[in-house]
C-alpha cells in the first residue's frame, strides 16, 4: 500500500531535491509542496517525490512509478482524447487497452441480464482501467464510460501484461497497479453497501462530491461540471424522479448550485455532512494508494 511520509528531501541511496516542483502542484497544494510520499510493502518502505517534481504526468498511477520504470514505458504509451458518451471497454469483454487518465472522469458501471445500470466507481487522474490484476486477458467485470472531457495516456494490454509481469519490486508496474486494483476492488465492495444501506439524497451527495474532487484535482480550482439528473439516475440505479427531489432538496439547503445540468458544489462541508459515510471511506482508502486525497 501507499503511506505518505514526513516532509523532507528524498533519499534513495542518493540525494534528491524537491525544490523543482511545478507550479501546477505547487498551486493545487502550495503547503504540501516539498512532502514527499511512501511507496511501501509490509517491513519495506521508499521514499518517493512529488509526482510532477520527477517530470512524471499529472496520472498518480503512473506517477508512483520508480523513474526508470516510467521512462521504460514511455515509448509504448498513446496519448488520446476521452470524448463524453465514449465506451471504453464493455462488460463481458476483453480490454483492448489499458488507460491511465490525465484529465476528465471515467464511469465504472455494471449491467444486469435485463439491461438494468448500477454505477460502481468514477476513475480519474488518480487511477487507471483496463486491468483489474496483473493480466488484463480476463473479459471485464465491468463497462467504461467517458463521464467527462479530458485526456489519456494508454497502453495496449499485451505490452502492459508483459512488462506488469516483468518487475513486481516495490514502484514497479506490476506493484503499482496491484496496489490499485485493490483499491477498485475495495471501492466496488464499499459501492454494494451503500445501494443497499443508504438512501437516494446520501448517494447524491456521495457522487457530487467523487465529481467534484476530481474535476477539482483537474483544474486546480472548485469549477462547475455536467451531470445531468438522468445520468445521476442511470448511475444511481434509481428513477430520474428520486434524483430530482434529492437534487432540489440539496440546492434548497445551499449545498450546491444546479443550472442547465451543470453543479457547482457551494457547501463542501455541508455536502459531506448529508453523504454516506461511504464517501470518506473512499477518500481515505484512495489516500493510501495515491500518498494524497483527491481534489
Amino acid at each position: 500500500m501507499v503511506e505518505r511520509a514526513v516532509q523532507g528531501p528524498l533519499r534513495t541511496g542518493s540525494e534528491e531535491s524537491v525544490d523543482s516542483v511545478t507550479d501546477r502542484t505547487t498551486r493545487r497544494y502550495p503547503e504540501r509542496a516539498a512532502e514527499v510520499y511512501v511507496v511501501a510493502e509490509p517491513h519495506h518502505a521508499v521514499a518517493t517525490t512529488n509526482v510532477v517534481a520527477l517530470g512524471l504526468p499529472p496520472n498518480r498511477v503512473l506517477g508512483s512509478l520508480a523513474p526508470a520504470a516510467y521512462k521504460a514505458l514511455l515509448p509504448y504509451f498513446e496519448d488520446v482524447a476521452l470524448i463524453p458518451g465514449q465506451v471504453l471497454h464493455r462488460q463481458g469483454a476483453r480490454p483492448s487497452h489499458v488507460y491511465f487518465p490525465e484529465s476528465g472522469i471515467l464511469t465504472l458501471s455494471r449491467h444486469s441480464r435485463t439491461g438494468e445500470q448500477i454505477g460502481i466507481g468514477l476513475v480519474g487522474s488518480e487511477g487507471m482501467v483496463g486491468s483489474g490484476t496483473l493480466s488484463s486477458s480476463a473479459a471485464s467485470p465491468t463497462e467504461c464510460t467517458v463521464q467527462l472531457r479530458g485526456t489519456a495516456k494508454r497502453i495496449s494490454v499485451e505490452t502492459f501484461d508483459a512488462a506488469a509481469r516483468a518487475d513486481l519490486s516495490v514502484r514497479s508496474l506490476g506493484h503499482v497497479t496491484a496496489c490499485y486494483a485493490e483499491l477498485r476492488h475495495d471501492d466496488s465492495l464499499q459501492s454494494v453497501v451503500c445501494q443497499s444501506l443508504h438512501t437516494v439524497l446520501q448517494r447524491c451527495a456521495r457522487w457530487m462530491l467523487m465529481m467534484d474532487d476530481r474535476v477539482t484535482a483537474d483544474q486546480g480550482a472548485r469549477t462547475a461540471f455536467q451531470l445531468t439528473h438522468s445520468t445521476l439516475a442511470e448511475i444511481l440505479g434509481v428513477r430520474r424522479a428520486g434524483v430530482t427531489v434529492a437534487a432540489g432538496l440539496l440546492q434548497r439547503a445551499g449545498l450546491v448550485q444546479y443550472r442547465r445540468g451543470k453543479i457547482v458544489v457551494a457547501d463542501r462541508a455541508g455536502l459531506e455532512a448529508r453523504s454516506c459515510v461511504c464517501y470518506m471511506t473512499a477518500v481515505t482508502s484512495a489516500a493510501t494508494v495515491t500518498g494524497e486525497p483527491l481534489g
